[in-house]
This record gives structure tokens, C-alpha cells and sequence, in this order.
């Protein structure tokens, strides 16, 4: 059931639970991380087992995106005592490839197979808007109050404010000639970026 993927387990608390939640080839679901135990799971289609992003948690909500199956939210119900998956909307259009999405106040930012990104309502599923242009391959992203920071595979860094209304990027720079695919690290305001032979430091506070 819980085959090898690409996505990263998460820890969460869901209705006062806590579990990681793990994305597989073909499942998503809920593990006890004592006894190993599955408390809930249910499938998630994509293509060839292309699960690749990792799940965002939200409450006891859980957002999704798989390569040629679509964007998933899920509510994550507990009737005595016993967790289960119920589907809330659906996005069969905005597939998920490797990033990971972010959420700030009650919106989710994807960036998606097309190389667009979109700013979706978590609650309704209500796309906001999609970018007009589209970007690299990949991107890391990290959330600082309401700016989010964006790496993709070749070495530029964007920054843009969370913004239900309106996408307008504030910033933008080419910090690396080499490959960057690790995903970015902070601590406190510092944010590292790994190249492919590089190791570098910037300072990030919130104008």
C-alpha cells in the first residue's frame, strides 16, 4: 500500500492525533509513528506513480497534487475514535510534478506541472489566479510572514508577496550558475542555498 515515492513524510497533529502523513505511488495516508499503525488512507491517482510533492496540512484538512491525476483536498474525519479520508474538491486540471505547495491565511500557493503558479482558496478550491508566465522546471519555496521566497533548478530566486488578489513578483536575482535542486534552509533570517559545488548564505527580513 505504502510504496516508495518521492514525497516526504509530514508530521501533523489531526484531531489531536498525531501521525505522519505520507504520500505513496498510489496512497495518502495517516501512520502512527509508535506502532506503525495505518489510521486512515485513501488513493490518489497519478500517472505511473508520479507522487512527487509533499503533502500540505492544514488543520484537519490535507492538500495534494499528482503528476496527470489533478489537485486533492481532503478532509480528514474521526467518527469513534476512527479516521477517514473524505474528498472536498477536486482540481483535475492543475497537476502536481516536484514543488511543494505553501499556505498563508487560508491560500494555497502550488506551482504546477505547467510551470505556472497558482494561488488556490484552501477552503472552496476556488483558483484565484494562475501567473501569467510560466517559470522553471522547479521550485523551492519558504514563507517568511506574508513574502514567499522561490528557488527553481537553475540558480534564480524570486520573491513575491501572498497575495489572494494579484501575483506580482518584488523581487528577483540570479544567485547561482549551477544546478539548484536541494531545497532552500532557514534559520532565523538566514536562508541557505545549495548549488551543485556551493554552499551560500543571505540574510531575508520582511520589509
Amino acid at each position: 500500500m505504502f510504496a516508495g515515492s518521492f514525497s516526504s513524510p509530514v508530521m501533523a497533529e489531526i484531531h489531536g492525533i498525531r501521525q505522519f502523513v505520507v504520500q505513496s505511488r498510489s496512497t495518502l495516508g495517516g501512520i502512527d509513528p509508535e506502532s506503525g499503525e495505518i489510521l486512515w488512507s485513501t488513493p490518489v491517482e497519478a500517472s505511473r506513480g508520479m507522487n512527487i510533492l509533499t503533502p500540505l496540512v492544514s488543520g484537519n484538512r490535507i492538500f495534494t497534487s499528482t503528476y496527470e491525476g489533478g489537485s486533492f483536498c481532503f478532509e480528514i474525519e474521526q467518527i469513534d475514535g476512527k479516521q477517514s479520508a473524505k474528498l472536498q474538491w477536486r482540481l483535475p486540471k492543475v497537476e502536481g510534478y516536484m514543488t511543494s505547495p505553501v499556505i498563508v491565511d487560508g491560500y494555497i500557493y502550488h506551482k504546477a506541472r505547467d510551470k505556472q503558479l497558482y494561488c488556490i482558496n484552501f477552503s472552496t478550491g476556488t483558483v484565484q489566479w494562475e501567473s501569467e508566465q510560466g517559470f522553471g522546471q522547479y521550485w523551492s519555496m519558504v514563507v517568511n510572514g506574508n513574502q514567499i521566497l522561490a528557488l527553481d533548478e537553475q540558480g534564480d530566486l524570486l520573491l513575491f508577496e501572498a497575495n489572494p488578489d494579484d501575483f506580482q513578483i518584488t523581487d528577483q536575482r540570479k544567485i547561482s550558475k549551477e544546478p539548484t535542486w536541494a531545497h532552500l534552509a532557514v534559520s532565523g533570517n538566514q536562508v541557505f542555498i545549495r548549488g551543485l559545488k556551493t554552499m551560500t548564505a543571505y540574510s531575508w527580513n520582511e520589509n
